[in-house]
């Protein structure tokens, strides 16, 4: 009844004889755009339907320590949610339901390295480890795994296509927060472990993070100090807008394999003021110890600025070993080092890879590379025709009918089984 009028916290103090929990027994229902906060000295328990929606549920337990539960019956149906402080502990075969309309917040958007206070976990079964992974099933569930250290380093597998729209109206445009995020001097927090999507995808993926050069992507980070293996996922009909270091499926490949993935949309990326740069429909950044095969992009890529912005259909900054890829989106930029396939060659290797989207440039650029700032190429092609571009600085130019004839790719040793 409260609700109705006026914004309603519930707060159990930190001292006194009683054990601080809250715990919901009954159904909460109200339709006006206020607020309920419950404000736990210890855990919170949600064993009936919260429904709010129009309006906010904010939660916040006594420390990172405490626990957020639901019961099979602890349903969450509201326009905002926002995770304050807490573990949010749902694994279940069966899930509740949990809805949330508008704006869905871990710690008001700041997961990752700069969260010490939430953790959001929304599984139908596992634990993070290698032998029994967490299984996601919705998008809340998937931008937990961003929360902090702790989950950037679970092991993750995908249990059906993620509907990814409502990210649209997250953390006041933003959107989705890339999974990790590289700070600099040992700080970043990265993704460091293995995600198996299983041949699903994520679709409509919206990131709108213009000015930030560390990361921006699905995963914004990829690096471990072991193996880190991801794989078999589509990121379909994505948004996403960056800084420097963008590109649909990740920001930056520092260390690990990607493989048999794939992106479809649009990306755009701005080299601001940082000397770092890198754009690209599957990948913004691929490092030395990174690799990448058996993948492809269909993206739309854009370079809004930047003289040093390298921009690739596939990889913008080429510095590791990419295999067996191909990229058919359009690239264009106003300045910078542009290409059908990659944007620049910073070292690695670049092998039997092609590219056939238009690219579109004002100065340095190529069918297929942009600019060769070093490592090695072999076996790669573009489709001097649908390109718009005759030369590359690195590569084979190719007809059409050429890029459709085998023996144009079984001739260069291509393995075409």
């Amino acid at each position: 009844n409260n609700l109705a009028t006026a914004s309603v916290t519930i707060n159990t103090g930190s001292t006194g004889a009683q054990s601080g929990i809250i715990t919901v027994n009954a159904p909460i229902t109200w339709t006006s755009a206020n607020t309920l906060l419950l404000d736990a000295a210890n855990n919170i328990v949600i064993n009936a339907a919260i429904s709010g929606v129009n309006g906010s549920l904010n939660l916040r337990a006594g420390a990172l320590a405490n626990t957020i539960t639901t019961g099979a019956g602890g349903t969450i149906n509201v326009a905002n949610f926002n995770l304050l402080r807490g573990t949010w502990s749902q694994i279940s075969a069966t899930l509740p339901t949990f809805n949330v309309t508008n704006n869905f917040q871990i710690n008001s958007g700041s997961i990752g390295k700069n969260n010490s206070t939430a953790t959001f976990v929304r599984a139908l079964s596992g634990n993070g480890s290698s032998g029994t992974p967490y299984v996601i099933t919705d998008i809340f569930g998937l931008q937990g795994i961003g929360s902090n250290d702790s989950t950037l380093s679970a092991s993750v597998n995908l249990n059906n296509n993620i509907d990814a729209t409502v990210t649209a109206n997250w953390n006041s445009g933003a959107g989705f927060i890339p999974l990790g995020e590289d700070l600099g001097s040992g700080n970043g927090a990265y993704f460091g472990n293995s995600f198996n999507g299983q041949d699903y995808a994520v679709n409509n993926l919206y990131i709108n993070l213009p000015n930030r050069d560390t990361g921006v992507g699905l995963f914004g980070y990829i690096t471990t100090g072991g193996s880190v293996t991801i794989q078999r996922l589509g990121v379909t009909n994505a948004t996403i807008i960056g800084g420097a270091k963008t590109g649909i499926f990740a920001g930056i490949l520092s260390t690990g394999t990607i493989s048999r993935s794939y992106t479809t949309g649009s990306v755009s990326g701005n080299k601001n003021a940082s000397p770092q740069f890198g754009t690209g429909g599957f990948v913004g950044q691929v490092t030395a110890a990174g690799t990448v095969n058996t993948s492809y992009s269909s993206a739309t890529v854009t370079s809004r600025n930047g003289s040093d912005d390298t921009v690739g259909g596939f990889v913008g900054d080429a510095g590791g070993t990419i295999t067996n890829n191909y990229a058919f989106g359009s690239v264009s930029g106003p300045v910078g080092n542009i290409g059908g396939f990659a944007g620049a060659t910073t070292g690695g290797s670049l092998t039997n890879n092609y590219s056939s989207g238009l690219v579109t440039r004002s100065s340095a650029g190529g069918g297929f590379l942009g600019s060769d700032f070093g490592g090695t190429k072999s076996n790669n092609f573009w489709d001097t025709q649908s390109s718009g571009q005759a030369t590359s600085a690195s590569g084979t130019g190719r007809t059409t009918a050429q890029m459709q004839t085998l023996s144009t790719f079984s001739g260069a040793g291509w393995s075409i089984t």
